[in-house]
């Protein structure tokens, strides 16, 4: 009976440490794919970048048209868009979906919506890549608390989505070398054995790459967005153009592959190499093509080629890797003894390809780095050494987003195989340069595990093509803030409810800490200018969070009507200020306005620009007994003023009863006034503003709205009673102590905090007046996403009786009335 040979039974330690190695990297490589591909808020191509009205944004007059715009160009037919608008009971309304003139952009017609949240659902493929994404958005219409972003399905790159192109990439590049082998490691390379073994694996893995391509509108087909009905024909046919180089591509390989095996026995000659190897690196072209570079608005041909070069450069390395790792075994499966290769002078082939490596590398790494630039948003930056301001990369954007983290994770992984490379190439050098021979089994580990990491850090560009690049930091939505409100009289007399009433129109330019220019324009409710004569506007700054008072400022007239400005307002301190603007005529009596401002003002600087002061622990109890308070409320009435800061404001009058012994919950609800004074988009001129346009009462489950001084049924209003008025303050964080002040006889203290953004609100930072006796917060102010509120609270668990409209489309209503009494308020 024959036995091993001692030799061989002490050469197995040697061979443990690959059957160690390659678990351990297969686990990293699946570990790696998970974390990269779950990684959250990472959204695939055609996301929405831009909506109007804008997303978790107020508009004042219910929209007749949406626009939706994607970061890629839309498909338009196969599949078509599909665009749904909903109430927030969940009503679908009529909608008509057509691209615009910008292919970027869909435009929807749109009828039936009124006061309240409305949520916006689409599904679009991609013209660029063929890949469909969905997801969904909200706005207001009317004032309330801002609407959260909606759930958007699809944030995550499918984890079939990546491991396909992955599959595609190194099926490509190792075909591609098959043939471009005997170029880039010369005679050894050329082989018999080799040759045939070359052929063999290439098509293999042109195969595999073929059938990685041709999966993915199946599994788009399979494993669809939400909102995404598309059939298997529907899914082929939107495929963009480009994405049909690839299967043509990898066809003709595999026909050359086999043509090759049949008639080249010995050698592959030059023009099939070079034919084979265009096929493969053709494919990787057929990846440019259905990138973020080719989808890009600008500069697309030159992103586009940086692309292609990087996963040209990366294949051929990559694939070198592969190969040169496939050699060494062969020369060792051809050894005596089946082992290690034998110690000998450094290969040819080794000694070409470690040189050709070096170049391949360098030309990766310089058109990655130019990748990242075209891919991550830019901002004006003040330069150095006389360069003025130019636009550059937002380099912190790798690590304030998801993908900066992932391009992060894949340069970490690149540390090996450089390292491995660098290792590799100075060990040949010294060898060559001494003459000596290499060990037996040299590099024949070492050599592996940088192919696999290589394969590794490609898998990372897989997930960076499959992920939405980081978006601009929050877009400044305004360039200015302008708000509006009416004007009150010192001392309301009767007959002032029979008087025009006169709006004030504030503008701060820019709403940032230091010189802000100031313009008050005054017009009449339906827009036209007031009176101008003899009038004398002063403007009196006020910081809430600091205690400290300006002296008013009066505003010099300018040549507008009824319009004054200052050349400048210093409001150095950061946080919340109030500014009330007074009006004086000769002979009438003084009227004033206030307005709440939070500086650096968000919708103009930007999101994280307001300040998060560190938590004062005794503002954070205010706000506990606040929430208490209000929670325990029986009744209360609520004036609401809301502004979109572009010079449009609703002002709305509520009323909430909390049913005693068994009478039902009620609310009514009236918005008193609704305009905006500002031209349209299109340069037309606003509508007019309404009065008392929309009214509703609700009692138990039962909605009645007021059309036409006619009352009719309605879904049930969604409101929230007192009891669950905590929720719209969840996560509440960075409280602070304001200034006090006395309102309707009590003193209040002034708190102020923000609250982070969840799935049903946008982020938001608030004021709070908080009675110091009662708890009652008396006064709320608010800024948000194009969204600025006050509210003025009153009645606390004051009489108040709600009463259902005594006939519903001619037909007497039997509910009975609520009221925070037993009996009806006189």
């Amino acid at each position: 009976m024959k036995t091993n040979p001692p030799r061989r039974a002490r050469q197995s330690p040697k061979r443990s440490v690959p059957r160690l190695v390659w678990p351990s990297l297969a686990g990293l490589a699946l570990a790696i794919l998970v974390v990269l591909t779950t990684l959250s808020g990472v959204s695939a191509h055609a996301e929405l970048v831009k909506a109007d009205p804008p997303v978790n944004g107020l508009v004042i007059a219910p929209p007749t048209e949406l626009t939706l715009s994607f970061s890629e160009e839309v498909e338009p037919n196969d599949p078509a868009p599909v665009i749904r608008v909903l109430s927030s009971d969940g009503r679908m309304m009529p909608a008509t979906v057509h691209v615009g003139t910008n292919p970027r952009q869909l435009v929807v017609d749109v009828q039936g919506i009124d006061n309240g949240t409305w949520t916006v659902a689409w599904t679009v493929t991609s013209a660029t890549d063929g890949h469909t994404l969905s997801g969904s958005y909200v706005f207001r219409v009317g004032g309330g608390i801002p609407a959260g972003q909606a759930t958007v399905e699809g944030e995550r790159p499918a984890i079939w989505g990546v491991a396909t192109r992955w599959i595609t990439f190194l099926g490509a590049a190792i075909a591609a070398v098959a043939f471009l082998a005997g170029v880039l490691f010369g005679p050894a390379a050329d082989e018999p054995v080799m040759v045939r073994r070359r052929l063999t694996i290439g098509s293999v893995a042109a195969a595999v790459a073929l059938l990685a391509t041709v999966l993915e509108p199946v599994f788009q087909w399979i494993f669809p967005p939400a909102g995404a009905h598309a059939t298997i024909a529907q899914t082929v046919r939107g495929m963009p153009d480009a994405w049909w180089i690839r299967p043509a591509a990898l066809v003709a390989l595999l026909a050359v592959s086999g043509l090759a095996l049949t008639i080249l026995k010995r050698r592959i000659v030059p023009p099939v190499a070079i034919l084979g190897g265009a096929l493969g690196l053709g494919t990787l072209l057929g990846l440019s093509l259905t990138s973020h570079a080719a989808g890009r608005e600008t500069w697309s041909g030159v992103a586009t080629a940086s692309d292609a070069i990087h996963q040209w450069s990366t294949a051929v390395w990559v694939g070198g890797l592969v190969w040169l790792a496939i050699l060494w075994w062969v020369r060792a499966s051809s050894a005596p003894d089946g082992g290690d290769v034998p110690a000998q002078p450094v290969p040819l082939a080794i000694v070409r390809f470690s040189a050709t490596a070096l170049v391949l590398f360098l030309v990766a790494l310089a058109t990655g780095v130019v990748n990242t630039g075209f891919v991550f948003p830019t901002k004006p930056t003040h330069l150095p050494l006389g360069l003025g301001t130019r636009s550059v990369p937002e380099i912190d954007r790798l690590w304030s987003s998801d993908y900066g983290w992932v391009l992060l994770v894949k340069l970490l992984v690149l540390i090996v195989p450089t390292a491995l490379a660098i290792y590799h190439r100075q060990a040949i050098r010294r060898a060559v340069a001494r003459g000596a021979a290499l060990a037996k089994g040299a590099f024949r580990v070492s050599l592996r595990v940088e192919a696999v990491t290589a394969a590794l850090v490609v898998l990372g560009g897989s997930v960076l093509a499959m992920s939405a690049p980081p978006a601009p930091e929050a877009a400044r939505m305004l360039d200015r803030v302008t708000l509006a409100a009416f004007a009150v009289s010192d001392q309301p007399a009767s007959s002032d409810a029979q008087k025009p009433r006169e709006i004030v129109h504030l503008t701060v330019d820019p709403a940032g800490q230091g010189d802000n220019v100031l313009t008050v324009r005054l017009t009449m409710a339906d827009g036209s200018p007031s009176d101008g004569t003899d009038t004398r506007v002063t403007v009196t700054p006020e910081s809430l969070s600091h205690g400290t008072k300006g002296t008013g400022i009066v505003l010099p007239e300018t040549s507008a009507p009824a319009t004054f400005a200052s050349e400048s307002m210093d409001l150095s301190l950061d946080g919340w200020w109030r500014l009330t603007v007074r009006i004086n005529r000769a002979g009438q009596q003084g009227t004033t306005a206030a307005f709440y401002l939070l500086l650096p003002d968000p919708n103009v600087h930007g999101f994280d620009a307001p300040p998060e002061p560190t938590n004062d622990p005794a503002a954070q109890q205010v706000f506990q007994r606040g929430m208490t308070t209000m929670a325990a409320l029986t009744s209360m009435r609520r004036e609401e003023s809301i502004n979109s800061g572009l010079d449009a404001f609703v002002l709305a009058d509520y009323a909430w009863v909390v049913g005693q012994n068994g009478a039902p919950n009620a609310f009514s609800a009236l918005t008193a006034f609704s305009g905006s004074f500002v031209d349209r988009a299109d340069g037309s001129p606003p509508a007019p503003p309404t009065v008392d346009s929309y009214r509703t009462v609700t009692v138990g489950d039962r909605s009645w709205r007021q059309i036409d001084n006619e009352w009719v049924d309605i879904p049930t209003v969604q409101y929230q009673p007192p009891a669950e008025w905590g929720s719209t303050f969840a996560g509440a964080e960075h409280f602070q102590m304001g200034t006090t002040e006395v309102i309707d006889g009590e003193e209040c203290q002034i708190i102020f905090f923000h609250t982070p953004e969840t799935s049903s609100q946008a982020e938001a930072w608030f004021g709070w007046w908080v009675g110091k006796d009662t708890g009652f917060v008396r006064r709320l102010a608010m800024v948000a996403n194009v969204h600025y509120m006050t509210w003025e609270n009153t009645d606390f668990n004051e009489p108040i009786t709600i009463t259902p409209p005594a006939v519903v489309d001619g037909t007497p209503v039997a509910s009975p009335a609520a009221s925070s009494e037993a009996s009806p308020a006189p």
